[in-house]
């Protein structure tokens, strides 16, 4: 097994704690079904694996207890890095490879963007709740997507970190806005860069639906002052704009006659 000198120093330098409840559940089940065909099985199960070595290196945890979680037999997403896209066993020296890369790439990302504490995240999410109502919202010609990302700030303010979930019905009970128009925002949000789908919901056993988590994206961003005047941009009146990903054509069914 390699284990990389950056991996060993950061563990080494992270006050270990469990695993938080999303990972244990991916590395435990999988890759959902509608996620592999969405997204293409390897990708998909491919960026399962960065992201639940993202979250073990942030808790402390060292490449053994990792590669350990992942080949065990109770490891759903383990069983999964051992399949091809036809669902061929690669072989376990083929596996262990592409553990080693998610592992890198890991860390990588982890060095490029190094996690904000709770009280960071509070103290940005605040700012960015302050900057939310300012006139470049106006470019958006939706109030439902104001008030939908308001949301998703004011709970990654409540939690203390950047991932929220945000179940559909949640969010409409929260901001007033109609439940379909809440699931139309969430999607131009994600489009627009200011959001970044996390983790997809789906329904579960019986009729209960597991929430999506989103990444309220600008309060990722290492080392850069919150913009001054919100997360929009209006460059044009027909683009929803951000300074980070660029602009987008708005979806007709947004625009006001």
């Amino acid at each position: 097994m390699i284990v990389t000198t950056q991996a060993a120093n950061t563990s080494a330098h992270t006050a270990r704690r469990a695993l938080p409840g999303w990972a244990v559940d991916r590395i435990r089940t999988g890759v959902p079904s509608n996620e592999l065909r969405a997204h293409g099985g390897s990708k998909a199960v491919y960026g399962a694996l960065v992201s639940t070595a993202m979250s073990a290196i942030q808790a402390g945890h060292d490449w053994c207890e990792w590669h350990a979680a992942l080949t065990s037999a109770e490891s759903r997403l383990g069983q999964q890095a051992r399949l091809d896209n036809r669902r061929r066993d690669i072989g376990r020296a083929r596996q262990l490879k592409s553990l080693e890369s998610a592992w890198g790439r890991a860390e990588s990302r982890i060095a490029e963007s190094p996690a904000f504490t709770s009280d960071e995240v509070r103290r940005r999410a605040r700012g960015l709740l302050d900057r939310s109502d300012m006139k470049p919202w106006t470019a958006t010609r939706s109030d439902a997507d104001r008030l939908v990302y308001r949301h998703a700030v004011a709970e990654a303010e409540q939690r203390g970190h950047t991932r929220p979930v945000l179940p559909i019905r949640g969010i409409s009970e929260a901001t007033g806005v109609p439940s379909r128009t809440a699931a139309r925002s969430l999607q131009r949000l994600t489009v627009a860069g200011l959001l970044r789908l996390h983790r997809s919901g789906r329904r579960s056993a019986g009729t209960s639906r597991r929430a999506g988590i989103y990444v309220v994206v600008e309060l990722t961003l290492p080392n850069r002052p919150l913009p001054v005047n919100g997360p929009y941009v209006p460059l044009r009146q027909d683009l929803m704009c951000h300074p980070e990903t660029g602009c987008v054509p708005l979806p007709e069914e947004t625009s006001r006659a």
